[in-house]
Order: structure tokens, then sequence, then C-alpha cells
């Protein structure tokens, strides 16, 4: 089941792998400001945690992936969607681990927790 789960999300999410290739210029983000940080500073831990006028948001962990990003993938903007679309499979690994464990009594918990990881997943809300 977790295997499918990873696939299905993966799966779901190829198509803006295939668009990002196609038009590298498609980059979805509502806060530009943080996104110009990122993209056009040499990123260390320092200037991650301790932002100067970050943008609308404090968002620590984007910018960690932001600086991993930089030094697995350079300005290939395929690799940083890539990443994105793993971690979101991760989480919704998480989600189903996460179920299975708060349904310990219930009769049907696999089943259930994979339905709620699977709507997690595929969900439009998770767009970003």
């Amino acid at each position: 089941m977790l295997l499918l789960l990873f696939a299905v999300t993966v799966g779901m999410y190829c198509s803006s792998l295939i668009e990002i290739t196609l038009k590298p210029a498609v980059i979805g983000m509502d806060d530009h400001g943080l996104l110009q940080h990122l993209l056009n500073h040499k990123l260390t831990l320092q200037d991650i945690f301790f932002v100067q006028n970050p943008g609308k948001y404090y968002r620590p962990f984007l910018g960690l992936t932001f600086l991993i990003d930089q030094r697995l993938w350079g300005e290939t903007i395929f690799g940083y969607r890539f990443t994105n679309v793993v971690l979101h499979a991760c989480n919704a690994l998480l989600v189903y681990a996460i179920g299975r464990s708060l349904l310990k009594t219930h009769l049907y918990r696999t089943e259930t927790s994979f339905l709620a990881a699977l709507l997690f997943a595929v969900h439009p809300i998770a767009v970003e």
C-alpha cells in the first residue's frame, strides 16, 4: 500500500514535472519577495533562519529545501519541482502512518488510513 500511495502521488504530479521542463518560466508561489530572496542569493543556514525582511511569511523549512535544491540542482527548475513532489509523496506516507496509529482499534484502520492519505495526496488544495 505504501508503494502504491507513493506511486499515485508522484504520478498525479508527473504532469507538472513535464510542464516545468517544457515551460521553465512557470513558477507558482504566493510570496514573490521570499521567492526572489531564495533564488537570487547563495544561501547559508544563517540566511535561512535569521532572514532580514523575508517577505510575507517566515518559512525556514522552505528556505532549507531551497538551500538543498541549490546545492543539488543549481538553476535547473525541474529539480526544485521534483524535490517538492517527492516531499509531498513523503508527507502522504506520513498521513498514512499517523492514521494507522490513531485508529489502532478500528476494524478497517488500514483502508481508512490509506483513503485519507490518498485524499491528502491528490486533493487540488495541495497545488502550491
